[in-house]
């Protein structure tokens, strides 16, 4: 449980959002010659063969990356930029400038990896005991390298030396990791099947509270105005002592479309006005974040957790075309988790709703003139 102090989880919410990372999706566009055609990125200048870069995410959340995208090698290897990933899987990662090497600890120190830049042989070392260390040399088919300033690490084998599942969708150049944690507590929450031949599925929306969106209206023209709501569901699973501080909620949508208007908080289907609050409708150039909490002396406002609308978003359709809204669970190294609750107690203590065992977040887009 993530307990902090209000005080510090309102400064660093709303400092959150008042950054747009213009760098997310940059173009490099200062030709001086008409004719010269520049690569996209960097990464297609240094690996053109590239169709696109590939996504990540880690036990069900979205991976963003700042400045560096991953990257593909000449052999098949997708680099990942150090931090992002590592921490999702709640992994520690130093950087040693003396060696140009890192350095990566396991969540629960059993497992420890040292890699060095330009060496294809990365040294892993292993807890057995309370005195005794076990190590080996694993070969790396790519070796770590410095790209944009930033260390690339490759992703599979130094995953998978941390006891994650990796898995490649080659039709959505999408990977997928899963940590041991993860897959134990899937295990632990699927119920048992009573038909044998078809074994029973996790399914979070069973076993945990969640936040999904409904729209006012799905077939739009240009110049509507649209309402979509941010809902949560199962709050009866969240403990009584608990009520709502705040919240924080990053939607996709298509900037060329929409024009997004406004973010509110709502609470028990009243605006509430005695909030800090902000909002970015170019947040990373792709969606717009809204972030909310309750001051702590509010006293008009209702702040019992229910099911419902917990926060409204206008939008201006801008076209007559189809496009999509959806609610982004993604994690990005700097922001940290894209979407979460914040839930306060009597005593001031702050517990933060963002991750796979306290919180679903439904990114099944909303489809409009489709």
């Amino acid at each position: 449980m993530n307990k902090k102090r209000l005080a510090a989880i309102f400064f660093s919410a709303v400092m959150m959002i008042m950054s747009a990372n213009s760098l997310y999706a940059e173009e490099l566009t200062n030709s001086t010659d008409s004719n010269v055609s520049l690569p996209a990125t960097i990464e297609e200048a240094l690996y053109p063969e590239q169709l696109s870069n590939p996504t990540v995410s880690v036990d069900g959340k979205l991976i963003g990356f700042d400045d560096q995208e991953p990257i593909i090698s000449e052999n098949n290897d997708t680099l990942i930029p150090l931090r992002g990933v590592l921490e999702a899987m709640g992994a520690s990662v130093e950087w040693r400038e003396e060696d140009r090497s890192v350095y990566v600890k396991s969540h629960d120190n059993i497992t420890r990896l040292l890699l060095t830049i330009d060496d294809p042989v990365m040294i892993k070392y292993t807890l057995t005991s309370v005195t005794t260390v076990d190590s080996e040399e694993i070969s790396l088919s790519t070796a770590p390298i410095i790209m944009n300033d930033r260390t690339m690490i490759p992703l599979r084998v130094v995953s998978e030396n941390m006891d994650a599942q990796v898995d490649w969708d080659d039709a959505t150049r999408h990977i997928t990791i899963q940590t041991k944690e993860y897959l134990k507590y899937i295990s632990d929450n699927t119920p048992v099947s009573d038909d044998a031949e078809t074994p029973a599925v996790y399914n979070p929306k069973d076993s945990l509270p969640y936040l999904y969106l409904e729209a006012d209206k799905t077939e739009v023209n240009k110049g509507d105005v649209i309402t979509v709501d941010l809902k949560l569901a199962n709050s009866d699973l969240i403990a009584d002592e608990w009520s709502f501080s705040g919240l924080s909620a990053t939607l996709f949508y298509d900037s060329t479309k929409l024009t997004a208007d406004s973010s509110n908080m709502i609470l028990n289907d009243v605006a509430a006005d005695q909030v800090l609050e902000g909002s970015n409708p170019d947040y990373r150039n792709d969606s717009v974040k809204y972030v909310c909490v309750v001051m702590p002396n509010s006293t008009n406002l209702d702040k019992t957790v229910n099911d419902g609308t917990i926060a409204r978003f206008t939008f201006t359709v801008n076209t007559d075309e189809a496009f999509d809204i959806s609610i982004a669970d993604r994690i990005t190294p700097i922001r940290g988790s894209d979407t979460y609750l914040l839930l306060s107690n009597s005593d001031l203590e702050s517990y933060s709703l963002n991750d796979y065992t306290t919180l679903y977040i439904d990114t099944t887009p909303i489809s409009f003139n489709k």
